[in-house]
């Protein structure tokens, strides 16, 4: 996911693809020790500045940092063979933000919309097969 990516932000879709990519950011400089700007990741992401972002991507991603502990400890007992650290990062945003939106988000959506939009990300963004893998962790783990 580069900076150039254009994100259709006038969609639910595109503000999802967006809010992933804002959280993969934030874990990779998480990753690389470095301090978290969740203005200049939004911001970059979304190619606009940080007041003209659609709420919902600022949202998901504050909330992914502020209940990265609580969602971690989730899906790790979901994990078979897996610690969430682990995971490649594009997995964990896409966790992340699944169970932010699920959990957190004033806007409680159902649990198939979530998912779906999970296994959307998933097969656009991982390998080929790994959307199984995160429909199966969802399933089990947003009650």
């Amino acid at each position: 996911m580069s900076k150039e990516t254009k994100f259709d932000l006038s969609s639910r879709i595109g503000q999802e693809k967006a809010a992933m990519a804002s959280i993969y950011g934030a874990l990779t400089y998480a990753d690389m020790k470095e301090s978290i700007d969740v203005e200049k990741i939004v911001s970059s992401i979304c190619l606009l500045p940080y007041e003209d972002c659609p709420y919902f991507v600022k949202s998901m991603l504050v909330l992914a940092l502020k209940y990265y502990d609580e969602a971690v400890e989730a899906f790790q007992k979901y994990l078979t063979k897996w610690e969430f650290p682990r995971l490649n990062r594009v997995a964990q945003a896409i966790f992340l933000l699944s169970y932010v939106h699920y959990y957190k988000f004033e806007e409680k959506p159902e649990k198939a919309v979530v998912i779906d939009v999970a296994v959307s990300l998933a097969k656009d963004y991982l390998a080929e097969k790994d959307y199984r893998y995160i429909n199966a962790v969802l399933d089990k783990a947003l009650v």
